[in-house]
């Protein structure tokens, strides 16, 4: 896939748009679980998993 190549990137208002949501996903999810006083291991998971999102929403593969 190439980067910038999803339709949620496609255009400059969607990937605005896009990109608000995913920071407001992200930032939700982090202050959830900072609420139950998480492990470094339980945050570096869940920052895995939103970073994985937001790289397949921007057409990027996670390992590049």
């Amino acid at each position: 896939m190439e980067a910038g190549s999803t339709p949620e990137v496609a255009d400059l208002p969607t990937a605005r748009e896009t990109s608000r949501a995913l920071l407001w996903m992200s930032e939700r999810n982090l202050h959830v679980l900072a609420q139950r006083s998480p492990s470094p291991d339980e945050f570096r998971a869940l920052a895995d998993r939103l970073f994985a999102i937001w790289a397949r929403a921007a057409g990027i593969s996670p390992g590049s």
